[in-house]
Formats: C-alpha cells, sequence, structure tokens
C-alpha cells in the first residue's frame, strides 16, 4: 500500500499536535526541586535526606592557614548536582590546583571523596560522621608501599573549620600527621 503525500501529511501533523500535549503533561506531573535552606541552589528530591547534608560544614570560600597560622592555599567548597554532590577547588600557595568530588551513598551509609591534585596525587576516601567530623579514609601505592589516609574535617564552634591528614605506612599501627589546617569563611 503506498500512502499519498497528504495521507503522510495528516498523519505527521497528528503525531505533532500530540507531542505537546504529552510534554505538558510530563511537566506538570514532575515536582518542583526542594528548596535549599541555605541559598545554595536546588536540592534534588533524592538528595535532600539528612545523610546528603552531612558535609554542609565544609560548603564556602576559604582561606586556609596551617599550623603557625601561615596562609597555605584557599578553597572555594559547593554543593552541585542538584544538592547530590559536593565540590572542592583547591589552589595551594605555591599555585598547585587540586581537585575532590564528594557524594554521599545512601544505600552504603558512607560518603567518598576522589582528590586529583594538579601534582598528579590521586586520593580515593570512603568514610563518613564520628560525632561531628566527617571523617574519611582510604590507601594508596606509595613510593616504599601501602599509605593508608585518614583526613578529618571538624566544625569549630566560631564557624570555621580544622582539617587534620594523617597517614600510617604500617597498615595503621602509627600514624603522622603530614597536614593540619584551618579553614576560614572568606564570604
Amino acid at each position: 500500500m503506498t500512502r499519498t503525500p497528504t495521507a503522510a501529511f495528516g498523519a505527521a501533523l497528528a503525531l505533532v499536535a500530540v507531542l505537546p500535549l504529552g510534554g505538558a503533561a510530563q511537566q506538570q506531573q514532575a515536582p518542583p526541586p526542594a528548596t535549599d535552606p541555605d541559598g545554595l541552589g536546588p536540592v534534588g528530591a533524592n538528595c535532600a535526606a539528612e545523610g546528603y547534608r552531612a558535609f554542609d560544614f565544609w560548603l564556602g570560600e576559604w582561606m586556609v592557614e596551617n599550623a603557625d597560622g601561615a596562609t597555605v592555599g584557599s578553597n572555594t567548597i559547593t554543593r552541585i548536582s542538584n544538592g547530590c554532590a559536593v565540590l572542592e577547588h583547591w589552589i595551594g600557595g605555591s599555585g598547585v590546583p587540586g581537585q575532590s568530588l564528594n557524594h554521599y551513598d545512601a544505600a552504603a551509609g558512607t560518603w567518598h571523596q576522589r582528590w586529583v591534585g594538579g601534582n598528579g596525587q590521586i586520593l580515593d576516601l570512603t568514610g563518613g560522621l564520628e560525632g561531628e567530623s566527617m571523617v574519611l579514609s582510604g590507601e594508596r601505592d606509595g613510593q616504599d608501599g601501602l599509605v593508608l589516609d585518614r583526613i578529618t574535617w571538624s566544625p569549630l564552634e566560631d564557624g570555621s573549620v580544622r582539617q587534620k591528614w594523617d597517614v600510617s605506612r604500617d597498615a595503621g599501627e602509627t600514624w603522622q600527621e603530614v597536614f593540619l589546617g584551618l579553614y576560614r569563611h572568606t564570604d
């Protein structure tokens, strides 16, 4: 059976007439995104649960000082992907950048961080809240064998955040502090 141009045009016109209605019906059924009480963007309906908000104390614009009070870098921490992840943009005092993507796995109840430094360093960390502190740890291959990393972010009463990075080269028997930073808000 061959269709005439008029019949084909009529079928196409009928299809076009139906499509906008289907799209409008779908738009009306979708709920609006949840409002972020901090004003940092919409929060996806699936990512508004408490576990996704556990690292919110780290959000903001920061200057980072070492234990002696010297500025060692700046950091911008933002919520992305409708509140489902946290993105870190680090610039060290020497100009070396780094970024981390942080996200909560609701099924496992754990946080994950993937850090990639401008010097080639990569960290894969997993963990969660311990008290009020976020503690993430992982292992990597070092020059002399396996290295364990443990990084702890602790919110302080004045709104600043303390970050402590410890490493172990003996399977966790002993730990050495390699970084202690104090994050102070600039925003």
